[in-house]
């Protein structure tokens, strides 16, 4: 349900772009963050919980993760490519329209072949709801700082997704500043970061720790 809620938010954040309000813009904005933190947690807490419900080894999830966000990364370069075609062909909205598509066939396959997972007994879940969790995590301080580590890595990201385009520009000479290929541009980063996430992979596989190869 989580995965299907991130395409309805993230389709309506889309087509609030033709809106010409700025409350109504807005709004798509609001709603695309909630969409956007949706798809951070939803499809991770799916497969954390059929792991469980599947009783896979539990060595086995890092390097799932590790592919999973490999083809991620895979995904983000065509959608850059595809991106800078649309937005070639159609202007700046372009884009934003043609995620529709690609979102409603998502959902449509999410609802159809994914199991559901409420959370209960044998689906990987505590059943102890949100105020069980709440009191976990005040009993764990490594986990709240694992939390702010975790904020604080995605609040750069976001960061660097919001000043990257203007910076480009900014660095570009003026006569060059119509028409930048931001697409393949954020095709490149997207490369960069199947290149980690494939480097994990392996590293991974071969039953190095993660402090061993991330740390300096």
């Amino acid at each position: 349900a989580g995965c299907v809620l991130y395409a309805a938010a993230a389709g309506a954040a889309a087509a609030s772009v033709v809106c010409e309000r700025p409350e109504l813009l807005l709004a798509g904005r609001v709603v695309g963050g909630i969409g956007t933190s949706l798809l951070a947690a939803a499809p991770e807490a799916w497969l954390c919980a059929e792991h469980a419900r599947l009783s896979l080894p539990a060595a086995s999830l890092g390097g799932i993760f590790g592919w999973a966000y490999f083809g991620d990364s895979l995904v983000a370069i065509a959608s850059g490519q595809v991106a800078s075609r649309a937005a070639s062909a159609g202007g700046p909205q372009a884009p934003f329209l043609a995620s529709l598509p690609l979102l409603a066939a998502g959902a449509a396959i999410a609802s159809a072949t994914w199991r559901e997972n409420r959370g209960g007994k044998g689906g990987g879940g505590g059943g102890g709801g949100l105020r069980e969790g709440a009191s976990i995590l005040l009993r764990r301080p490594d986990l709240l700082s694992l939390m702010a580590v975790q904020a604080l890595f995605e609040a750069s990201m976001y960061i660097f997704v919001l000043v990257f385009a203007p910076a480009i520009v900014a660095a570009a000479p003026a006569a060059a500043r119509e028409g930048l290929p931001f697409g393949k541009v954020f095709s490149c980063f997207m490369a960069a970061c199947a290149v980690g996430s494939a480097t994990f992979s392996l590293c991974s596989a071969k039953g190095l720790r993660a402090e061993a190869f991330l740390l300096p």
